[in-house]
Protein backbone atom coordinates (compact mmCIF):
# COMPACT_ATOMS: atom_id res chain seq x y z
CA UNK A 1 0.00 0.00 0.00
CA UNK A 2 1.12 3.70 -1.00
CA UNK A 3 0.30 6.05 1.82
CA UNK A 4 0.31 9.84 0.87
CA UNK A 5 -0.24 12.63 2.96
CA UNK A 6 -1.14 16.16 1.12
CA UNK A 7 -1.55 19.20 3.04
CA UNK A 8 -3.85 22.43 2.01
CA UNK A 9 -7.12 23.43 1.23
CA UNK A 10 -8.50 20.47 -0.85
CA UNK A 11 -9.64 21.95 -4.36
CA UNK A 12 -12.53 20.44 -7.24
CA UNK A 13 -11.93 19.45 -10.31
CA UNK A 14 -12.68 22.39 -13.09
CA UNK A 15 -13.20 22.17 -16.70
CA UNK A 16 -10.51 24.10 -19.07
CA UNK A 17 -11.51 27.74 -19.52
CA UNK A 18 -11.44 29.56 -23.29
CA UNK A 19 -10.11 33.24 -23.29
CA UNK A 20 -9.14 35.19 -26.40
CA UNK A 21 -8.56 31.69 -28.17
CA UNK A 22 -6.50 30.24 -25.96
CA UNK A 23 -7.07 27.66 -23.22
CA UNK A 24 -6.03 27.82 -19.75
CA UNK A 25 -6.88 26.12 -16.48
CA UNK A 26 -8.06 27.92 -13.46
CA UNK A 27 -6.32 25.57 -10.64
CA UNK A 28 -2.79 25.40 -12.59
CA UNK A 29 -1.23 26.54 -9.17
CA UNK A 30 -3.20 24.14 -7.29
CA UNK A 31 -2.44 21.30 -8.94
CA UNK A 32 1.49 21.69 -9.48
CA UNK A 33 1.78 22.79 -5.90
CA UNK A 34 -0.11 19.24 -5.41
CA UNK A 35 2.16 17.29 -7.67
CA UNK A 36 5.03 18.60 -6.06
CA UNK A 37 3.94 17.37 -2.49
CA UNK A 38 3.12 14.02 -4.62
CA UNK A 39 6.59 13.77 -5.89
CA UNK A 40 8.34 13.98 -2.46
CA UNK A 41 6.90 11.41 -1.16
CA UNK A 42 6.84 9.12 -4.18
CA UNK A 43 10.02 8.44 -5.99
CA UNK A 44 8.88 5.07 -7.39
CA UNK A 45 8.01 4.38 -11.11
CA UNK A 46 4.16 4.77 -11.97
CA UNK A 47 2.59 2.09 -10.81
CA UNK A 48 1.17 -0.41 -13.80
CA UNK A 49 -1.88 -2.28 -14.04
CA UNK A 50 -5.25 -2.07 -11.64
CA UNK A 51 -5.49 -0.33 -8.32
CA UNK A 52 -7.79 0.93 -5.85
CA UNK A 53 -7.89 4.63 -5.00
CA UNK A 54 -8.81 5.42 -1.62
CA UNK A 55 -9.09 9.36 -0.59
CA UNK A 56 -10.36 11.16 2.41
CA UNK A 57 -10.47 14.91 2.06
CA UNK A 58 -10.16 16.80 5.34
CA UNK A 59 -11.88 19.92 5.59
CA UNK A 60 -11.15 23.30 7.69
CA UNK A 61 -13.51 23.83 10.17
CA UNK A 62 -15.42 27.19 10.24
CA UNK A 63 -13.88 29.79 12.33
CA UNK A 64 -17.45 30.35 13.91
CA UNK A 65 -18.28 26.86 14.78
CA UNK A 66 -19.27 26.13 18.63
CA UNK A 67 -16.90 24.59 20.68
CA UNK A 68 -19.49 21.41 20.73
CA UNK A 69 -20.01 21.26 17.34
CA UNK A 70 -16.11 21.27 16.76
CA UNK A 71 -16.11 18.21 19.11
CA UNK A 72 -18.62 16.85 17.11
CA UNK A 73 -16.80 17.79 13.93
CA UNK A 74 -13.62 16.36 14.60
CA UNK A 75 -15.48 13.13 15.80
CA UNK A 76 -16.71 12.46 12.72
CA UNK A 77 -20.56 12.92 13.58
CA UNK A 78 -20.54 15.84 10.93
CA UNK A 79 -19.60 15.54 8.40
CA UNK A 80 -19.19 18.27 5.59
CA UNK A 81 -21.69 17.94 2.90
CA UNK A 82 -21.22 21.75 1.04
CA UNK A 83 -19.59 22.48 -2.14
CA UNK A 84 -17.30 21.13 -3.28
CA UNK A 85 -18.75 18.18 -3.40
CA UNK A 86 -16.85 14.73 -3.12
CA UNK A 87 -16.43 13.46 -6.58
CA UNK A 88 -14.77 16.89 -7.81
CA UNK A 89 -12.44 16.48 -5.16
CA UNK A 90 -11.31 13.03 -6.20
CA UNK A 91 -11.43 13.46 -10.01
CA UNK A 92 -8.70 16.40 -9.33
CA UNK A 93 -6.48 14.58 -7.05
CA UNK A 94 -6.73 11.59 -9.02
CA UNK A 95 -5.42 13.46 -12.20
CA UNK A 96 -2.87 14.63 -10.20
CA UNK A 97 -1.57 11.27 -9.61
CA UNK A 98 -1.28 10.71 -13.23
CA UNK A 99 2.25 10.60 -14.73
CA UNK A 100 4.06 10.20 -11.09
CA UNK A 101 2.31 7.20 -9.20
CA UNK A 102 -0.28 5.82 -11.61
CA UNK A 103 0.00 6.15 -15.33
CA UNK A 104 -3.43 6.97 -16.10
CA UNK A 105 -6.83 7.87 -14.38
CA UNK A 106 -7.91 4.56 -16.24
CA UNK A 107 -6.29 2.04 -14.02
CA UNK A 108 -8.95 2.85 -10.91
CA UNK A 109 -10.94 -0.04 -10.66
CA UNK A 110 -12.11 0.42 -7.06
CA UNK A 111 -12.48 3.90 -5.75
CA UNK A 112 -13.61 5.48 -1.92
CA UNK A 113 -13.13 9.27 -1.24
CA UNK A 114 -14.89 10.64 1.89
CA UNK A 115 -14.95 13.95 3.17
CA UNK A 116 -14.11 15.22 6.83
CA UNK A 117 -13.42 17.65 8.94
CA UNK A 118 -9.99 18.12 10.57
CA UNK A 119 -7.66 21.33 11.99
CA UNK A 120 -5.41 20.53 9.27
CA UNK A 121 -6.85 20.62 6.00
CA UNK A 122 -5.74 17.76 3.33
CA UNK A 123 -6.19 14.63 2.38
CA UNK A 124 -5.04 10.97 2.81
CA UNK A 125 -4.44 9.40 -0.58
CA UNK A 126 -4.13 5.43 -0.16
CA UNK A 127 -3.03 3.54 -3.34
CA UNK A 128 -3.94 -0.14 -3.25
CA UNK A 129 -1.85 -2.47 -6.16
Amino acid sequence: MIQIEVYGKPFPWTAPKFSKGKVYDPKCKEKEELRWQIKGQYRGEPIAGPIHLDITFYRAIPVSTSRVRRLQMLNGRIVPMARPDTSNLFKAYEDCLKGIVIHDDNQSVDISARQRYSDKPGALIRILP
